[in-house]
């Protein structure tokens, strides 16, 4: 029971990061007044973790950021 809650948690936090994401995305684009392309996501992804106070996000989290947005935003 305890495993089915911890997932269950774990499954809402990662939707509510996700979510955060891309609403902060949306914003970037908005406010800077840019399309949505590859090299876009990828300077958000830089500037949203440079904006970050503690250095969580490594190479390989910033690749999975990237990815995370180009699933919701295709080309």
């Amino acid at each position: 029971m305890g495993n089915k809650i911890s997932e269950s948690r774990k499954k809402r936090s990662i939707g509510f990061r996700l979510n955060y994401l891309i609403s902060a995305y949306q914003k970037f684009l908005m406010e800077k007044n840019l399309l949505n392309t590859e090299i876009n996501r990828m300077i958000f992804v830089e500037n949203y973790i440079s904006s970050l106070k503690l250095n969580i996000y490594d190479e390989f989290s910033k690749h999975q950021l990237i990815k995370d947005l180009n699933i919701f935003y295709r080309e």
